[in-house]
């Protein structure tokens, strides 16, 4: 029996595991740290393909660091009675960490693999049966959510374009947009993520949140900046690192402006930081010769942002109702709130009488309201009328 799992850590690993070898556990301990229950160099891609993953062979290895729950720092617990016998008392476990073999996965493997391990049958205790001997541990059929969860937002176009900051560097990404049923998916997906997932070390120093978030949004960035470079052949990882590199350095030592240049009917201008932004959200690789240029406008974005953000984290949304009176047809509009599903009309939210005696909630509750109105009066003319 082989069990797939999977991880993120700054990216997508798989790594295995296979029944303890041997009938005695002490003949378990490797002087390497090596993880007994290891099923060897080679193997998950063998699984793979014999699943009927082509990209099998072009995968390419690596060695991970998990910390794992182990008896008496010997053997790491089985993650399924049916590796395993798993102990009664865990009075004797505790965290240590294992070398194991993996294969990186970009997030494009990832979408690929997906019809290989999912299926319409429901996930039982101990994982999904792939096929004979092999099986997908519940971490590996959470991440597989995650996909399903992500290329529904991107089926329905929820992701945007941003610019993150970290260390004085500024890069081009794209990130999800997480409103209404997806915002509580999401919150739902927290509460159940495996903690061999939320582990990265002796604790759990990483919460579900945090963990969570990098996984969604590295999803999100890849698939999309990669459907994004497809529509441009030329944007590959070295020409787009060097022109890059080459349009700054121009700008700063001579000072001259680079000569707009026709793209597919566009006139593009290399030294416009938005164009430039817009066209390294479809490049992959460093984009460190950019960070200049979008850290001029990283200010911009953030307030275009904001308002989006600002609408995610409300715990209220505009709820709209379209209703048939005779010859008129009426629309009328409320607050629904989020956690209860409570809805209160307009008129109360407006004069207060559904925050009485705490006059900040009512003013909070109104900049809900004209907030939530003035983004759909953008772009629907009877509720900006």
């Amino acid at each position: 029996m082989l069990a797939l799992h999977g991880c993120y850590r700054q990216g997508f690993f798989l790594w295995g595991e296979r029944p303890l070898p041997g009938d005695g556990r002490e003949d378990a301990r490797h002087p390497d740290g090596g993880s007994p229950c290891e099923p060897g160099e080679g193997r998950i891609p063998h699984a793979l393909a014999e699943l009927g993953f082509e990209g099998a062979g072009s995968l390419v290895p690596a060695k991970l660091e998990i910390y794992l729950p182990s008896c008496a720092e010997k053997f790491p617990v089985p993650s399924t009675p049916l590796l395993g016998e798993i102990p009664r008392s865990r009075a004797k476990c505790s965290m240590r960490a294992w070398h194991v073999e993996a294969v990186s996965v970009s997030v494009t493997d990832l979408v690929a693999l997906r019809p290989f391990l999912v299926s319409d049958e429901p996930v039982s205790r101990d994982g999904r049966f792939l096929a004979n001997g092999v099986m997908s541990a519940l971490d590996l059929c959470y991440i597989m959510e995650c996909c399903s969860f992500v290329l529904s937002l991107l089926k329905r176009g929820r992701f945007l374009p941003d610019i993150r900051a970290s260390k004085d560097k500024y890069e081009p990404v794209w990130v999800p947009m997480l409103i209404g049923d997806d915002s509580a998916r999401y919150s739902r997906m927290m509460r159940v993520m495996p903690d061999i997932i939320k582990t990265r070390g002796e604790s759990f120093a990483s919460g579900p949140r945090t963990v969570l978030g990098e996984m969604i949004s590295a999803l999100v960035d890849g698939l999309v900046r990669h459907a994004w470079s497809r529509r441009i052949p030329d944007d590959r990882e070295s020409v787009s690192s060097r022109a890059a590199r080459a349009i700054v350095k121009k700008s700063r030592v001579s000072g001259e402006s680079v000569p707009e240049r026709r793209k597919r009917g566009r006139l593009v201008n290399a030294l416009n930081p938005h164009a430039l932004w817009i066209r390294s959200l479809g490049w992959f690789g460093e984009t460190d010769g950019l960070s200049q240029s979008l850290g001029s406008i990283y200010s911009d974005v953030r307030e275009w942002m904001g308002r989006y953000e600002w609408s995610r984290h409300a715990p209220y949304r505009l709820r709209l109702e379209l209703s048939d009176s005779g010859d008129i047809w009426r629309l009328e509009y409320s607050l629904k709130c989020f956690d209860s599903g409570e809805i209160f009309k307009a008129s109360d939210v407006w004069f207060g009488a559904c925050a009485a005696g705490n006059p900040g909630a009512g003013g909070y509750m109104r900049r809900c309201m004209l907030q939530a109105l003035g983004n759909a009066g953008s772009s629907f003319r009877p509720i900006r009328d």
